[in-house]
């Protein structure tokens, strides 16, 4: 025997042996196939390692008589191979197997019954004939997957197991080829046994690897499908907060009342939202409302609020409960079934006057700085949150102010933020800091850049957990 022989065998054997336990590894990842599958494909692995390992066991042994056992060894690997196919591709391959079936028969009744020492019909005419029925068989499943990729079949092309179509032809093609070739050439050899269960451990290892190359390519494709969403998405969120901001007062076009804010979403689109509404040159509606949630369905919340806000305040405006209460019974009918809802500190100001009114609907404590004691004033809930009652009682405060005095509207994301310390913002170090700079004489652009100043840093490095908005208005 010359060197090539003597290594090939072993050759062979190794890579078996490798795929064999790599695929014992893989039946876990590939857990969520179906069992009847694992099972087929268990067995025939498991069967074609026996088979092989027999086969280099022998080889050493150097017991040449083990042909029969060889022979039925392998007969039974291609009985195995051909279940599998079935499993995975849902087919029923009567005719090839009922050859197998029989070729397995025959062989284990003239190697029981020493029939190969029959003159008329040698060990060498039999095996040819075993050999002819097996590369019939293989060609008969190899030439129905073959005509069913052509016309299409669901079942080859997209196999509920995901079992690769285009290896299980290439590994049935160099099996037929082997079998013909020892049918033509007949002659005892451990390599011919070596390479037969190579190529079907190879054809059924790669067929089944092919869920790894469905799966990654399926995530490829997910993925390719997920970032065309996501691109969409934030493009939608990022039109969104360019509406948002644009639907924001402007200090340029709020002619007669000074004031400025800081507002800053959690997100890009956020819940809270804040505007001016100028009636005359001395009359002026203000308001701040939060609405629950975050990002887009409260963006677009937000919009419907500012709209149903102008439209009470600029056609109907009479006084501030009547406006609030009609507001909230519309409010209350777009959000129905959402459980969103909103709360809302509005405030009307008559700087002729120099009184203001407002109702705080479940909002935060906005704060009035008073120019003549020095002193700042919470102003406190005076009607329920918008959006849970059908109907609300409202009441209004009135407040008389002096001219120069401040009065600043908060959402409760200015109290939610958690510094690096892990200290938060509380009423009392806000009214410290705001006490730091407020006067007369100081404009609401100063008093928002001196008050960001001393608070920039919880805000920039803090944990902000809620949408911010803090707004300055001189009265």
């Amino acid at each position: 025997m010359n060197v090539f022989h003597m290594y090939l065998l072993p050759f062979t054997y190794g890579i078996v042996f490798f795929i064999f336990f790599h695929s014992i590894a893989l039946n876990y990842f590939y857990s969520s196939l179906k069992r009847n599958f694992k099972i087929a494909y268990s067995v025939t692995t498991a069967l074609i390692f026996i088979s092989s390992t027999f086969n280099f066991v022998s080889f050493f042994l150097n017991e040449e008589y083990y042909i029969q056992i060889l022979d039925l060894l392998l007969i039974s690997v291609v009985f195995s191979m051909f279940l599998l196919m079935s499993v995975a591709f849902n087919k029923k391959y009567v005719l090839p197997n009922v050859i197998v079936v029989s070729c397995f028969l025959a062989t284990l009744i003239f190697s029981v019954l020493g029939l190969y020492l029959i003159p008329f019909f040698d060990n060498v005419t039999f095996s040819k004939v075993i050999y002819f029925l097996l590369a019939f068989s293989v060609f008969l499943v190899f030439y129905d997957l073959v005509l069913g990729v052509i016309k299409k079949d669901q079942n080859y092309i997209n196999s509920d197991v995901y079992f690769g179509w285009k290896q299980t032809i290439v590994g049935l093609f160099v099996l037929f080829f082997l079998f013909v070739l020892k049918f033509v050439y007949y002659g005892f050899s451990y390599n011919f046994y070596g390479l037969s269960f190579l190529v079907i451990m190879l054809s059924v290892f790669y067929s089944r690897a092919n869920y790894k190359f469905f799966l990654k390519s399926k995530l490829l494709e997910e993925n390719e499908k997920f970032m065309t969403l996501y691109r969409t998405v934030v493009d939608d969120i990022i039109i969104g907060k360019k509406v948002i901001d644009k639907l924001l007062p402007n200090k340029k076009t709020v002619k007669g009342l000074e004031f400025d804010a800081y507002f800053k979403p959690v997100l890009l689109v956020g819940g809270d939202f804040f505007d001016i509404i100028p009636l005359s040159e001395t009359k002026f509606v203000s308001y701040v409302t939060d609405v629950s949630g975050h990002g887009v369905s409260a963006g677009i919340i937000v919009s419907m609020m500012k709209a149903l806000i102008s439209k009470e305040v600029l056609e109907k405006y009479s006084d501030l409960n009547f406006v609030v209460k009609n507001l909230n019974a519309d409010f209350n009918n777009l959000v129905r079934d959402t459980g969103r809802y909103a709360t809302l500190f509005m405030v009307f100001i008559d700087k002729t006057k120099k009184k203001f009114s407002y109702v705080s609907c479940g909002h935060t404590e906005c704060i009035y700085w008073s120019s003549k004691v020095n002193q700042f004033f919470l102003l406190s809930s005076t009607a329920p949150v918008l959006g849970l009652f059908n109907r609300i009682d409202v009441y209004s405060s009135d407040v008389d102010f002096d001219e120069n005095d401040f009065l600043i509207l908060l959402s409760d994301g200015v109290f939610s933020i958690t510094g690096k310390d892990g200290n938060s913002i509380s009423y009392d170090s806000f009214i410290n800091v705001l006490s730091k700079y407020i006067s007369t004489n100081i404009s609401p652009s100063e008093l928002y850049i001196n008050v960001y100043q001393e608070i920039g840093n919880f805000i920039e490095f803090g944990q902000v957990v809620d949408d911010i908005t803090i707004v300055f208005i001189k009265l």
